[in-house]
């Protein structure tokens, strides 16, 4: 089930690196590194692991509690469903006494102590950069946008949007959930399916 890849076979610390997808050349680039840290530390070895074909929190906590059995000796996991993920999975996790570490996508405020660390990108910083790139593009009074983007319950990714949406409004931190204060901007955004389905089919 797993792809092992540490040249180790006397490993005594086995650490599983758990993406969002299995299939993704960012969590596949992420594994390759602790491969590589691996090789330079023999008593390491490092699994990969993930839902196969697409971002699933429910396989993503399955795969975990798996791991938990093997007795894995710590997890690195891009966070999907950050309540999901806790009350089935990490709680456990924390009650074995193995340590998780977030990378690219972090657990919620209110669930950092089920994880020792996160290490990725600044997500908000990183949704108002879009947000200051996208007003050069403004050529309206009242102009609409979208963003397209993956499952609402990934928290990586609902800090990019909030940080966009700041950008676009009045930069304070009232505005960050807000329509009524993006519009009074001149911007005016949509999560309407068949607006979606176009830009999808565009894209093709």
């Amino acid at each position: 089930m797993f792809a092992i890849l540490s040249q180790s076979t006397q490993a005594e610390i086995t650490i599983a690196v758990v993406g969002k997808t299995k299939n993704d050349t960012f969590y596949e680039q992420s594994y390759k590194g602790c491969v590589d840290f691996a090789k330079q530390h023999p008593n390491v070895e490092c699994i990969y692991d993930g839902a196969d074909d697409y971002q699933d929190f429910r396989t993503q906590s399955l795969i975990i509690n798996e791991l938990l059995s093997k007795k894995v000796d710590g997890l690195l996991i891009s966070t999907t469903d950050s309540n999901y993920l806790v009350s089935r999975s990490l709680k456990k996790a924390k009650q074995l006494k193995i340590p998780v570490i977030t990378f690219d996508s972090d657990l919620l405020t209110e669930h950092k102590d089920y994880r020792l660390a996160y290490v990725g990108t600044d997500n908000f910083a990183f949704g108002v950069a879009l947000g200051e790139a996208a007003k050069p593009y403004k050529k309206a009074a009242l102009q609409s946008f979208c963003i397209q983007t993956g499952h609402h319950s990934t928290p990586n990714l609902d800090k990019r949007i909030n940080g966009v949406r700041y950008a676009l409004s009045t930069h304070t931190i009232d505005n960050l959930t807000k329509t009524e204060n993006d519009l009074k901007q001149g911007w005016q955004s949509t999560n309407d399916a068949h607006f979606t389905q176009w830009v999808n089919a565009k894209m093709r």
